[in-house]
């Protein structure tokens, strides 16, 4: 702004370098050099470091860190937990051919409350009434009065570690609060109103007291309702009741097969849609056939990525339970994790263990940031294989947090609550967001040699033309147009010209880091593409 006021607008140019970022993106892609904070590009980071780097000894050290703002193994280029496919474990479990009734007298039916607001299609022109009395004729045709909803709860939804999760989804679609009535017209989309979470707790308020009103039995959580609908479920099994749970989250039947006593009866279905049929899971029959991987299943849905937890880039549930499976050295060791008395020391000398084995590293290599070396020496080694950061192992220092997060879930789940600034998790501005790493993202001594501070004009002392590079937007004061060591900036005007007309114009103009001593103007060069 400050480059143009004064200006006449039709003499206004706007360069891409000065364009702006938002404040949230920006905010977790900042790098500290010499006491100024820089929002920077991961890639770019890595690059100019990897430039810089003269011995392997050198190199190695550089690996102990994670070279980005953010470990790109874990959270994406936005900061945003990375994530997997959950439901594909479901593929690993077989369906039942058990017959039931849900609307016999005989069986109870406990129904996920989250994928019941969702299920039930709004109409596109009703009342907020009509469709309240849509939800509760749709639980009585389907399964009958004898049934029991669990909503979430929704209790300090800021301080909350699902609220990283929720934001997430909420970021798909966008919807005010709106205060209404049941006799009010509803004026927007089923999935924009339940994206606000305002929205969603007057909703559930409302259909608690029509469905108690209706005989149907209704209890919400304090937080997430998956606990309660299992502990629900569990308590009212008996000889002469049969118990089925209701619900599409995998996470649901996870904690079924890890909680329920043996021999139990209970059954998971989860509904079809359109051409996807339903599915039934006999519990009881699963925990004999997974016997021996019952007692790791937590740890496996957790540290492969659940709603609070991050999944390692391109690395699927059905790896985490196959490396579980094939390594049963590991098997005493990942007890820790169900203990709730177990150290952090301990839950990351097991966890590093279980992450060595997952990324199939090499006897001698005892040591993520090692097996980060190796693997990038081997990748760069490669002609087949282009290096990317989020390939790499995490260090050390980011799987830790990791790990915590991953305990302390996996604790919440077992009914054991812990404080999430303990594990994994900080408070910032009133919200929890889960911990990067509390190392810096490279030495500090090799941040401010890839970065100039020269206060005028670079010239033959910038550290960057002495490397060979370009000063760019982490350098010191480089960044407010006077530097002569910067890559010229093409007009959008002229890039949709060159991109319009690049099959006429087979030539590419490509900048280069080689610098006129006499001019201090970078050198333009035009070479053919291979």
């Amino acid at each position: 702004m400050n480059n143009v006021i004064g200006d006449n607008f039709s003499d206004v140019k706007l360069q891409r370098a000065n364009r702006v970022v938002p404040l949230d993106f920006a905010k977790k892609l900042t790098v500290c050099i010499r006491d100024d904070i820089f929002s920077i590009d991961p890639l770019l980071l890595f690059q100019r470091i990897m430039i810089r780097v003269k011995t392997d000894e050198e190199l190695k050290e550089c690996f102990e860190y994670e070279l980005s703002p953010i470990p790109l193994s874990l959270f994406d280029e936005s900061g945003q937990m990375r994530k997997s496919k959950k439901s594909i474990l479901y593929d690993v479990f077989l369906t039942t051919t058990n017959t039931y009734n849900v609307l016999d007298k005989n069986v109870i039916v406990v129904i996920d409350g989250g994928f019941l607001l969702h299920r039930v299609v709004w109409p596109s022109t009703s009342t907020y009434g009509n469709i309240i009395e849509n939800y509760i004729s749709y639980v009585k045709r389907h399964y009958g009065s004898n049934c029991i909803v669990v909503f979430d709860g929704y209790a300090n939804t800021e301080l909350n570690i699902k609220n990283s999760e929720r934001q997430r989804r909420k970021n798909m679609y966008t919807s005010t609060n709106i205060i209404f009535e049941e006799s009010m017209d509803v004026l927007t989309t089923q999935e924009k109103f339940l994206s606000n979470t305002e929205n969603k707790i007057r909703l559930i308020t409302m259909l608690t007291e029509k469905f108690l009103t209706s005989g149907i039995l209704v209890h919400q959580a304090e937080d997430d309702a998956d606990l309660l609908i299992v502990n629900t479920a569990i308590r009212n099994t008996d000889d002469n009741i049969q118990v089925v749970v209701i619900g599409e989250d995998i996470d649901l039947l996870i904690l079924l097969l890890t909680l329920s006593p043996p021999k139990n009866t209970i059954i998971f279905e989860k509904p079809g849609r359109g051409k996807i049929e339903t599915r039934s899971y006999a519990v009881g029959s699963l925990q004999e056939h997974f016997k021996n991987e019952i007692q790791y299943f937590m740890f496996i849905h957790a540290v492969g990525g659940c709603d609070t937890t991050s999944s390692l880039f391109q690395t699927g549930k059905i790896k985490h339970l196959k490396t579980v499976q094939k390594h049963p050295e590991l098997h005493d060791s990942l007890l820790i994790f169900n203990n709730e008395s177990s150290s952090p020391e301990e839950i990351e000398c097991a966890g590093e263990k279980y992450l060595l084995a997952l990324y199939k590293a090499p006897a001698h290599i005892t040591s993520l940031n090692n097996l980060r070396h190796h693997i990038f020496h081997k990748t760069a080694a490669s002609n087949k294989k282009q290096v990317q950061l989020a390939r790499l192992p995490p260090t050390i220092d980011a799987a830790r947090e990791h790990l915590h997060r991953v305990y302390l879930q996996i604790q919440l789940w077992r009914g054991n609550r812990l404080n999430p600034q303990n594990w994994g998790w900080k408070e910032d501005n009133g919200k929890l967001n889960p911990v990067f790493t509390k190392k810096p993202p490279a030495p500090d001594t090799l941040l401010k040699v890839i970065s100039c501070a020269c206060a005028k004009t670079c010239e033959q002392n910038c550290s960057c033309r002495k490397a060979g590079l370009l000063c760019s937007v982490i350098c010191k004061h480089c960044h407010g147009g006077s530097c002569l060591n910067q890559q010229p900036i093409i007009d959008d005007v002229e890039e949709d010209h060159i991109d319009d007309n690049f099959e006429d114009n087979i030539d590419e103009i490509f900048l280069i880091g080689n610098q006129k001593e006499e001019t201090n103007t970078p050198t333009i060069k035009k070479i053919r593409p291979t």
